[in-house]
């Protein structure tokens, strides 16, 4: 990846476009997991993005699409995941 901090998804790019998948409406039969890839593909470049999402999307195939398209990620993890729960509960917590 280029350097830098992570550029998210819904800023003003250099050319004055906004995107915002989620905002767009993006009607996919059967539920909001179905909906993760339809709603990303709307942007043409994900590369260097920040994409975060809730719990719902913590999931091999959408980490997967992402980094795929160069983006990076932020999802929440919850208890119904332990084994990823236990892998990051062994990275420190403080930095520095």
């Amino acid at each position: 990846m280029g350097a830098g901090p992570p550029r998210r998804a819904g800023r003003r790019r250099a050319g004055g476009a906004t995107a915002q998948p989620a905002a767009a409406g993006v009607r996919v039969e059967g539920n909001e997991i179905a909906a993760f890839v339809t709603a990303l593909e709307l942007l043409p470049d994900l590369l260097g993005y920040l994409i975060t999402a809730d719990a719902l999307h913590t999931q091999a195939g959408h980490v997967a699409y992402l980094t795929g398209r160069g983006a990076h990620y932020l999802f929440t993890v919850k208890d119904n995941q332990p084994t990823l729960r236990r892998a990051l509960a062994a990275f420190p917590r403080h930095w520095g």
